[in-house]
């Protein structure tokens, strides 16, 4: 397996600042941690994003199996 890019990051939580050492920036365990912290707008903007990609994606199967 290839080396994962770590990084350094710093949490603020009322007023004390915690350093997190080679943590990764995105971490696909932390799924639901993402989707509550970003904004509605984003939010809804990825599941918009993600139909839309998943109907395309079955549009084109749909097409392909299909006699016409």
């Amino acid at each position: 397996m290839g080396k994962r890019k770590k990084s350094l990051s710093v949490v603020k939580k009322k007023g004390n600042n915690f350093i997190e050492l080679g943590k990764a920036w995105f971490d696909w365990g932390d799924v639901y941690h993402f989707l509550l912290t970003i904004s509605w707008a984003s939010f809804f903007s990825l599941i918009i994003f993600a139909y839309l990609i998943l109907n395309g994606i079955f549009a084109i199967a749909y097409m392909s199996v299909s006699e016409g």
